[in-house]
């Protein structure tokens, strides 16, 4: 655009120089008339000449003045011939200005025409431009609404990667916590399922024979510092795994155990130390329970305990003895009792 204006004023400075040698132009064409004019009138002149000449020959006397005059004639037509070729030259000099001039006339309006495409295509780019700018207004509104769409789903993203984070340190505590809990129930199974150091598991039943002798209160008491009791074995299978456990620990001598039955509270009634009556099976030895009658000792009218008997004729089986007197014993315990 500047270029087109800046060829736009030199046009306007060359028409301003068009006019002036129009003026020029006209200034020498009327020059030149007057000059036809005083040609004319030396024309005139001339024949005036000629007749005053014609006088002058006629009147000698007046020669030498008419000779003088056509002097300065021939020396005036001598200046009107260089007067004329100059104007000659400056009538060529302008046809040729002229000339220059129609042909800077003529790029003239071909710049100008070439001007006119530049303009209406310069009118149609901007029209594009316009469109260009109205699609570009279009196209910045549909940013600025993926922008707030962007926006919103990465909120949207951030909110769902926190729920993420939240839930995986739910699912985490969750985690943990089942397998606190899976220790904690595997701890207590383990509990549950496990006998106190040192007892043998049967029938769901721990049992351990003690190689100390005890009277049978204190027999008792040891066995509930385990959390159980002394052994009650209320069934024959029961009653010979007992006989294996203690004849398991190689014992020497003939001292028995004591087993968890009595009738301390009442002679002859034979009660379990939970306080569940004998029932229906028992393993006596001959001639037991005697309560000590007929036995050479001094315990006799005072047996109240009874334990697995180490004497040769009622060996392994159930005898009533004093429970004052020190026997080994067997204590039975739950499953999961410390």
């Amino acid at each position: 655009m500047r270029q087109l204006s800046a060829t736009v004023d030199a046009l306007k400075r060359n028409q301003d120089d068009m006019r002036q040698l129009s003026a020029t132009v006209d200034a020498l064409k009327r020059d030149r008339d007057d000059m036809s004019a005083t040609v004319d009138a030396l024309k005139r002149d001339r024949d005036d000449m000629s007749a005053t000449a014609d006088a002058l020959k006629r009147d000698q006397d007046n020669i030498r003045q008419l000779s003088a005059t056509v002097d300065a004639l021939k020396s005036d037509r001598d200046d009107m011939s260089a007067t004329v070729d100059a104007l000659k030259r400056d009538r060529d000099d302008m046809s040729a200005t002229v000339d220059a001039l129609k042909r800077d006339r003529d790029d003239m309006s071909a710049t100008v025409d070439a001007l006119k495409r530049d303009r209406d295509d310069m009118s149609a780019t901007a029209d594009a431009l316009k469109r260009d700018q109205d699609n570009i207004r279009q196209l910045s509104a549909t940013v600025d609404a993926l922008k707030r769409d962007r926006d919103d789903m990465s909120a949207t993203v951030d909110a769902l990667r926190r729920d993420r984070d939240d839930r995986s340190t739910t699912a985490d505590a969750l985690k943990r916590d089942r397998d606190d809990m899976s220790a904690m129930l595997e701890q207590r199974f383990d509990e549950m399922t496990s006998c106190p150091n040192g007892y043998t598991t049967w029938n769901g039943i721990c049992y351990k024979a003690f190689n100390v002798e005890k009277t049978f209160s204190d027999a008792t008491a040891a066995c509930r510092e385990d959390g159980g009791t002394l052994a009650m074995p209320r069934n024959a299978v029961t009653n010979d795994f007992l006989i294996f456990l203690y004849k398991s620990m190689s014992v020497i001598d003939h001292n028995g155990f004591w087993l968890g039955l009595h009738d301390r509270r009442e002679e002859g009634s034979f009660e379990w130390v939970d306080g569940s009556p004998l029932g229906k099976y028992s393993s006596w030895g001959p001639g037991q329970p005697n309560n000590g009658l007929g036995q050479p000792n001094n315990y006799e009218g005072n047996e109240d305990c009874v334990l697995y008997s180490a004497s040769l004729y009622d060996k392994d089986k159930w005898a009533d003895r004093s429970c004052d007197r020190p026997f080994r014993f067997i204590c039975q315990a739950v499953l999961g009792r410390p």
